[in-house]
């Protein structure tokens, strides 16, 4: 699905809300920003009350995912200092933080967003088990809802999306 498609669905057809359109241009920027930071993203996978009906969502979640055999070990590194800001919620690390960057705001405030890596690697790479094993963690965690009354998680959607748009 591409930005332009998201936002149409997500943002313009809930013209009563008062975060969507907010959250959405927070994510564009947060997106903007990573993908500048590490380009070998190669699409983001939406999920929360973003995609769903819910009025105003608190936040947009979506995972990073990134190809990891056409990373060097400092694109690597780069990728999870950046994942790490955002819960930034050890006063010792938001110290750390702000003497380096004079950073003083956690991430998810500014932005409105919570993502996750998901570290893509090729057939032939020794540990392509390991994403398989990652992959499969998300789509059972974020495939589902949270228990109803009855104790039933139910399946849901997650949205892939184009982030060459962002180029």
């Amino acid at each position: 699905m591409s930005l332009k498609d998201v936002k149409k669905r997500f943002v313009d057809s809930f013209p009563e809300s008062k975060t969507r359109n907010n959250h959405f241009n927070r994510y564009l920027e947060y997106s903007k920003y990573l993908h500048n930071k590490f380009e070998k993203a190669e699409k983001h996978v939406l999920n929360g009350s973003f995609i769903t009906i819910k009025i105003d969502p608190n936040n947009i979640d979506f995972l990073v995912v990134v190809n990891m055999s056409k990373m060097s070990d400092e694109e690597f590194y780069l990728v999870e200092d950046e994942f790490h800001k955002q819960f930034c919620q050890s006063e010792i690390y938001c110290d750390l933080i702000n003497k380096i960057e004079k950073y003083d705001k956690k991430l998810h405030a500014i932005f409105c967003c919570d993502w996750y890596p998901l570290y893509k690697r090729e057939k032939d790479d020794p540990l392509y088990y390991r994403y398989l094993k990652e992959k499969k963690y998300w789509l059972n965690c974020w495939g589902h809802s949270r228990k109803d009354n009855k104790g039933i998680k139910h399946s849901k959607g997650l949205i892939t999306i184009d982030i060459s748009d962002l180029n």
